[in-house]
Formats: structure tokens, C-alpha cells, sequence
């Protein structure tokens, strides 16, 4: 029976990807519900040309590597937290909220940590960004989004971390070896923002830093390595030096620490 048009069509399509490819004697051609923009990737094992999207799924369960990608927020207490004062976290699917409420000196922060194996450490290359909303942090306010970790109640810090933190409405890039900080004035704050926050950590080169994927420089001193804190690889926090309310709302959190 004579084939349709357009099984007639792929048919030939794949007869002409086997026939001329240059791989020598490799001429099987594995091909599954085809699609215009697919890209194929070979498969050395089994001898035949696959859908990139399998070997990318392939990657990720080999990956020996860290990563946490989370942008549900339930149950409540999924991660560790603290509140102090009039401070509050409220959790919902979509977000995790933290405020101080109107009671000066106090503060909402939370954090995520992970095991030894693979070792945490800041001497492999990490990715991180978070998707966040800033309210009223231009005046009377310290709020830190890292990974690392910091206190809570100061606007600066010499824990090893890498990321970003507000102070009185200036938005920087932070980071610390254990000794020394270095920050990097990335922004102005108004009332309400949301941004996606990203930094791209090279141990003992540099840390970059990006808003909305726009490059916004980097530092190259005082970066940390070693181990202490690594495994720490999400911590946000939010303080009031004023009675007013402060928050903070985490929507989407991406972390990967390359093999």
C-alpha cells in the first residue's frame, strides 16, 4: 500500500539523514515522532542517532553534581526557619513570605541545606538564581538572599557565602572568604520590586552578578572556598531597624554546583 503524503515525507527525511551522514560504518537511524527544530544526538553505545531530549535526560539522572530547583513552597516548614519579634513566615504553593511586622529589631529568615554526598563546596563552579519580590526595603531594612551564610541582624558579614543583600534600599552583590567581605553596588530599591537575582560563581577567578539577566559586573576578591557553610546553598532572611514591616517573598529558587 502506497504511504500518505506526510508519512511518505518523514520516511524520506530519515533515509537521507542515514545516507549522508560521515560516521562511517554507523548507519542506523533512531527516530521517534519527529518534530520541526529536534536535534539528534549519537548514541555510541547502540550505534544510532536519538532525540537530544533522551540524552539530556540521561544527563541529569548522571549528573554528579549538586542541584535543588524548587518552586513549591508546601507544606509549610519544608525548609528550616526562624522568626523572632513580630516576624512571621507564611508558606503557600507558589511562594514563601517573610515579614517582620511593625515590631523594630525583628526578623523572618529561612534556609536549605544539603548532605555530604557529593561534598558541598566552594571550590567547584555554582550557579544561582532566585526569583524574588522586595517590599519596602528602601529605608530601615537588611535582607540577604545567599548562598552561604550571614547574620541576620547586621548589614555586613565575613561568612563564606556568595549572593546578594539589601541595605537601607541599596541592592549589592556580596561576597565573603571567612575574613573579609566584598560587596558591589548592583541597584537602588523602591517601594515594591521583583527581580530575578542570579550570580554565577567561579571558585578562585570570580563572582558575577545579573538582574534580570542583564550583567551588572563582578568581584574577584575575598571569594570564598573550602567547605564551611557550603552545604548551606539557600538562605533568605529579612530585619527591620525601624517599626516598620519588612518582607521578603521567594518564588522560584535554582542552585547547582557543577560536577
Amino acid at each position: 500500500m502506497p504511504l500518505d503524503p506526510i508519512s511518505y515525507s518523514l520516511a524520506k527525511k530519515a533515509k537521507k539523514i542515514a545516507e549522508n551522514h560521515a560516521l562511517d560504518s554507523h548507519t542506523d537511524v533512531e527516530i521517534t515522532s519527529p518534530a520541526d527544530g529536534e536535534v539528534l544526538t549519537y548514541d555510541a553505545a547502540n550505534a544510532v542517532w536519538k532525540n537530544a531530549a533522551v540524552a539530556a535526560a540521561l544527563q541529569l539522572l548522571n549528573f554528579g553534581g549538586i542541584f535543588w530547583f524548587n518552586n513549591n513552597w508546601l507544606p509549610e516548614r519544608m525548609i528550616d526557619y526562624a522568626t523572632s519579634g513580630s516576624g512571621t513566615i507564611t508558606w503557600a504553593s507558589d511562594h514563601i513570605r517573610m515579614s517582620t511586622g511593625t515590631t523594630a529589631s525583628s526578623y523572618a529568615y529561612v534556609w536549605k541545606l544539603v548532605g555530604l554526598s557529593p561534598t558541598p563546596t566552594w571550590d567547584k563552579k555554582r550557579h544561582f538564581v532566585c526569583n524574588m519580590e522586595l517590599r519596602y526595603l528602601d529605608a530601615n531594612a537588611y535582607a540577604w538572599v545567599i548562598m552561604g551564610n550571614t547574620e541576620y541582624d547586621s548589614s555586613t558579614s565575613s561568612y563564606w557565602h556568595v549572593g546578594f543583600k539589601a541595605v537601607d534600599g541599596s541592592l549589592y552583590g556580596t561576597v565573603a572568604d571567612g575574613s573579609l567581605e566584598s560587596t558591589l553596588l548592583l541597584a537602588t530599591l523602591g517601594g515594591i520590586e521583583t527581580h530575578e537575582l542570579k550570580a554565577v560563581f567561579t571558585p578562585g577567578v570570580e563572582a558575577c552578578f545579573y538582574i534580570e539577566d542583564e550583567d551588572k559586573g563582578a568581584m574577584t576578591t575575598h571569594l570564598p572556598s573550602g567547605t564551611s557553610y557550603a552545604n548551606q546553598i539557600f538562605y533568605a532572611s529579612v530585619y527591620n531597624t525601624a517599626a516598620e514591616d519588612k518582607l521578603l517573598y521567594a518564588y522560584q529558587v535554582k542552585f547547582v554546583q557543577e560536577e
